[in-house]
């Protein structure tokens, strides 16, 4: 396993009522993820939501799909490519049990991708890793991989669509 991740370090409430956890992310063609690997990106410590890409535990052969789990099964996909902003925003109800999802590419704003859904949703307020946990499934390659990371911020509602942020 190999990870490097931004986790909050804060004594605010991160887990109750509705809440909208928003990131982007990038990869290039230069130093790719490998899609031979699992790659855990934007979850919580007990993966009850997560992006995730590449060869899922279990499966063999690459896999370049961008995928959303809840609670580990897939509910949106993507084929991942170099070059392309993906931005995220989780709709947490933290106190109704349900996350949902809000996607686009580029500079375009959110549009709700996947509709809440019941889920375990918890968090201790500092267990939110935004980066990557890199699962080998048995491979060796050592070659670096480079992903990009933006526009990482927490909001109640109501949900800023825009991707440059709140307030534009």
């Amino acid at each position: 396993m190999e990870r490097t991740e931004i986790i909050p370090q804060t004594s605010q409430d991160l887990g109750s009522g509705h809440l909208y956890y928003h990131f982007s992310l990038m990869t290039k063609s230069t130093s790719p993820p490998n899609p031979n690997f699992e790659h855990q990106l934007a979850f919580f410590e007990s993966h009850f939501t997560e992006i995730k890409y590449g060869t899922i535990s279990g499966s063999t052969g690459a896999d370049n799909t961008l995928r959303w789990d809840v609670s580990q099964k897939t509910y949106w996909s993507t084929q991942l490519e170099a070059g392309t902003w993906y931005n995220f925003a989780y709709d947490i109800d933290f106190d109704g049990q349900t996350v949902g999802l809000w996607a686009s590419n580029g500079s375009e704003p959110l549009t709700q991708a996947v509709a809440p859904i019941s889920a375990s949703t918890s968090t201790n307020s500092q267990d939110w890793h935004i980066g990557v946990l890199r699962l080998p499934n048995g491979g060796s390659d050592t070659d670096a991989e480079d992903w990009f990371w933006s526009g990482i911020w927490i909001e109640e509602g109501p949900l800023t669509t825009s991707v440059a942020g709140p307030g534009t």
